[in-house]
């Protein structure tokens, strides 16, 4: 399941029918529900350089983006879409969405799922944070059960150098196929297989950009 971070957070209710969502709105968030063993986190960053800023006479040409959700579900032919979801305004801001549990039998089920997506853009840099919180997660009857998810991505550039980071994803009492595995901070793209099943993913990243004057990652918690 995939955490992303990108400056947005929306939430839809896509597919929803056999499962009990209820949800709480805060200021400009929007409900979006959707699931895919993941909690996911998106930023992107774009900065240009002085010298460039100067020949547009703006700085409005620095820009961000960003995107979180909590859990989207893609399996059996039970889909629910990304829930809650938020996605960042392109001139920042923060957006902040949170739906209070989730309930699809035998597939999916957790508490409080939480997503926040922060930018700013000033004359010089611009930053990214988003990040997806799940509590009390089950999947598929307890083939993989988490007390507590959290997704982090974060991206920031300063027109010379532009740089994502997936620090602060954590996993709380982790258990996959009924091996536990505790607390931890998995390395990225970490692989389980589960023999008949498929592959769980911890703290899967997709990173993207030049480095220079873009920089994007994708944070996936669990996929």
């Amino acid at each position: 399941m995939p955490i992303n971070e990108e400056g947005v957070v929306e939430m839809a209710r896509d597919g929803v029918s056999a499962s009990t969502v209820k949800r709480r709105r805060k200021g400009r968030l929007s409900a979006v529900a959707r699931w895919a063993v993941s909690a996911a986190a998106f930023c992107l960053v774009i900065s240009l350089a002085p010298e460039a800023r100067e020949a547009t006479a703006s700085h409005a040409s620095n820009s961000v983006s960003g995107e979180a959700f909590g859990v989207f579900v893609q399996i059996d032919g039970v889909t629910v879409g990304k829930t809650p979801h938020v996605v960042l305004p392109p001139d920042g801001g923060m957006v902040q969405e949170e739906v209070l549990s989730i309930q699809l039998p035998t597939t999916l089920s957790s508490d409080t799922l939480t997503v926040i997506t922060t930018g700013a853009i000033g004359q010089n840099t611009a930053s990214a944070q988003s990040s997806a919180t799940v509590e009390q997660l089950n999947v598929l009857n307890g083939l993989v059960t988490v007390k507590l998810v959290v997704a982090m991505a974060s991206s920031t550039g300063d027109g010379n150098t532009a740089t994502s980071s997936a620090e602060g994803t954590t996993l709380i009492d982790l258990t996959v196929n009924g091996v536990s595995l505790g607390d931890l901070s998995p390395l990225p793209n970490t692989k389980i297989d589960i023999p008949g099943v498929g592959t769980v993913i911890l703290n899967e990243q997709i990173l993207d950009g030049d480095g220079l004057h873009t920089t994007a990652l994708t944070v996936n918690a669990i996929h």
